[in-house]
């Protein structure tokens, strides 16, 4: 099991590698009980939650809007508190969408039948109308102990759904509500849906039809489903069940503010956005596409990174947006693993370069590093991995300028021989002894976006004994020293 340092190393990895995470806005939970420091720890990767109610928790209720988290209140059946839910509405104008009615078919749920939820379903309009809200649901789901009406027994969503729709033809109904707990069948589930023509709101989901569950079968639901979701197009928002409690390993959170592991990959999973670019030279984790065809996501045993991309087959592909600074070489490994030899045709902005061929490693998690090279012209483009014969795993794509720079671990450089960096935590000054190295040495100073912040050009000895850095804020940054015939990287703290 890989443990929760690693997942820290990947966040990390992804930040150095010049890849700014773009805040999910389809992500959600489903929870109540929230205290500030819980909506905190969601917010990098989680951008709206509901809690079954007409307003948020007590512990948030005047605070939540601080987090940049969303709240999303609910008429939970036909009689919802009208007057209370119009005050909260009153109160807080930012409130975009109504959901509608938890679970209808269900007995133990809001009880409802199809023509009894359509002649409440007015109710909601008048909400809609009076506060400018898109309305969601009802949330529907396969159910045992369930509603019946014309001696139908309504076990099944989609017939549940037919009735209420044809009860409630002229209503408005935005956007259609699902739940699954199946830990397998969601693409199929969730197809059935989009004949409504109507984006999707999966309110619930996770692995709980078995209760022999593993930490890493959930981990390795979850990241499949959030996936697909973030990838579908017909899916508007979803939302994790739950934060606390319930069923094996399906908690996003721990103690107070404290995400468990299965909750640190759910905030921190790929959002595949279009306008995303990786600035170049970077390592790029290969869950980390913009576009792609025929792969799933796995966890993976590699010593960095939690996630690779495996079942690769001909005919497969992912894309990455890059953005190219200079003309010029780069070096290009991939990190692989395999029982078979595979073959890959690299591809940049459409056009064919090479085709790469990827050697068996003799099992599907003994992973070993390729080494290849690329010529890239300046300018944004799109790099396609387009799979000529499969058998193989994908990690990661290393996109570098030097092949010393590959070698450089972000998370616990090594002092290099030539040069010496001290003090280091500082608190403004540095000064840098050069050992044996002969000058002049060119600085570069980035932040942990891979942006340049601070640089220095042909200095000598007698200029490096005192480095003043006052322009810069506390943080972590990576300072990059050069003498024209050797290149070194280290980590710089300012306290």
């Amino acid at each position: 099991m890989k443990k929760l340092g690693t997942l820290v190393s990947l966040i990390i990895l992804v930040s150095i590698s010049g890849y700014a995470q773009r805040k999910s806005e389809k992500r959600g939970l489903g929870y109540g009980y929230h205290s500030q420091k819980d909506l905190e720890a969601l917010a990098p990767g989680v951008s709206w939650w509901y809690n079954w109610f007409y307003q948020p928790d007590a512990g948030v209720r005047d605070t939540y809007q601080q987090s940049g988290v969303a709240y999303v209140p609910m008429a939970w059946n036909g009689d919802f508190n009208k007057t209370e839910t119009i005050n909260f509405l009153e109160a807080n104008p930012e409130v975009e969408y109504l959901l509608g009615f938890n679970e209808p078919n269900f007995k133990d749920q809001a009880n409802m039948t199809p023509s009894q939820a359509a002649a409440k379903w007015p109710e909601l309009e008048e909400l809609a109308s009076r506060f400018d809200l898109k309305l969601i649901g009802p949330a529907v789901n396969y159910c045992g102990n369930c509603v019946s009406e014309n001696g139908t027994t309504y076990s099944d969503p989609i017939v549940y759904l037919d009735d209420f729709f044809a009860a409630c033809q002229d209503c408005q109904v935005d956007y259609v509500a699902i739940h699954w707990y199946g830990c397998g069948g969601f693409d199929w589930y969730l197809d059935l849906f989009k004949k409504y023509n109507r984006p999707i709101w999966v309110t619930e989901i996770a692995c709980w039809d078995q209760d022999d569950i593993s930490e890493d079968q959930q981990k390795s639901y979850l990241i499949n489903v959030v996936d697909q979701m973030e990838n579908d197009p017909d899916v508007f928002r979803y939302a994790w069940f739950v934060g606390r409690g319930y069923g094996p390993h399906i908690a996003l959170l721990a103690g107070d503010g404290e995400l468990t592991e299965l909750g640190q990959l759910y905030v921190n999973m790929p959002v595949h956005d279009p306008a995303d670019f990786v600035t170049l030279p970077s390592r790029i984790e290969a869950e980390y596409y913009q576009t792609m065809s025929g792969i799933q996501l796995e966890l993976t045993q590699d010593e960095t990174g939690l996630m690779n991309v495996g079942y690769l087959d001909a005919g497969d592909s992912l894309s990455y947006q890059v953005e190219v600074p200079a003309d010029r070489w780069y070096t290009f490994d991939l990190r692989v693993a395999g029982t078979a030899n595979g073959r890959v045709d690299l591809m940049m902005d459409g056009d064919f370069i090479k085709t790469i061929v990827i050697p068996s490693t003799g099992a599907w998690q003994r992973w070993q590093t390729l080494e290849d090279s690329l010529e890239l012209p300046s300018g944004h483009h799109r790099l396609t991995l387009r799979v000529v014969s499969g058998g193989f795993n994908l990690n990661w794509l290393d996109i570098l300028t030097e092949r010393e720079e590959k070698l450089i671990d972000p998370l616990g450089l090594e002092v290099p021989a030539w040069a010496r960096l001290f003090p280091n935590p500082t608190p403004r000054y540095i000064s840098i002894d050069l050992q044996n190295a002969a000058g002049p040495i060119s600085l570069e100073i980035r932040n942990m976006g891979g942006e340049v912040v601070w640089e220095l050009r042909e200095a000598y000895r007698q200029n490096l004994s005192k480095i003043d850095l006052k322009g810069l804020s506390s943080g972590v940054y990576l300072i990059y020293m050069s003498n024209g015939h050797m290149k070194e990287v280290q980590k710089l703290i300012i306290k």
